[in-house]
């Protein structure tokens, strides 16, 4: 017979997982200065043209 619950039963961890997700991602300082220049400083040249353009790209 089908079953009569709501399932809310897998939508309470995935509510939970993203909510943790967010909060990591908006609160986390960098941990690492490679994480700087590896990522956000070459994003930054290539959105805005300006800055330093790492060895990697």
């Amino acid at each position: 017979p089908p079953s009569t619950e709501s399932g809310f039963g897998w939508k309470l961890p995935l509510i939970t997982l993203l909510a943790f997700r967010y909060m990591s991602a908006t609160s986390n300082i960098i941990h690492d200065c490679d994480e700087v220049f590896n990522y956000w400083e070459p994003l930054h040249y290539i959105l805005y043209k300006s800055g330093f353009q790492t060895w990697e790209y």
